[in-house]
């Protein structure tokens, strides 16, 4: 994930100083969309690791999960994003993503989610015509 960070301005305004911050620009546009997500990672025990959430966000150079399983930053992972059956065309849609969990944090939602971002190196998208692969399956 690419971000540029302005550094901090210190501005004068009537004998006070007030600190102007320019917040983290992205190079590309993520786009606000829940969707299940199912995701696999190694432990540094060498283990398959998987666990299952719902995306905040998914973009092409990333995405934002909610999940009560986060892996550690650093970790090497592959995403499944299942969006809903489209009975007008008979397809749903799967997103696949691999990428590098580049944050985690801990969300003060009070139900004890977590939240991780990934700097995707590889996207994409297939149609498929199971509809059980839809999104009815949530974490």
């Amino acid at each position: 994930m690419k971000l540029y960070t302005a550094p901090c301005d210190a501005v004068a305004s009537d004998g006070a100083f007030e600190v102007e911050t320019t917040a983290d620009v992205r190079h590309q546009i993520r786009y606000p969309l829940r969707a299940p997500v199912s995701f696999t990672w190694f432990s540094r025990e060498g283990e398959t690791r998987e666990a299952k959430g719902n995306s905040r966000n998914i973009g092409e150079g990333g995405a934002y999960v909610l999940t009560r399983n986060c892996p550690p930053v650093g970790a090497q992972i592959i995403l499944v994003f299942r969006f809903p059956y489209q009975t007008d065309c008979g397809l749903s849609h799967r997103l696949e993503m691999s990428g590098q969990v580049v944050r985690a944090e801990f969300l003060p939602s009070g139900k004890g989610m977590w939240g991780f971002a990934v700097a995707s190196t590889w996207t994409m998208l297939q149609e498929t015509e199971d509809s059980n692969q839809g999104s009815r399956d949530t974490a």
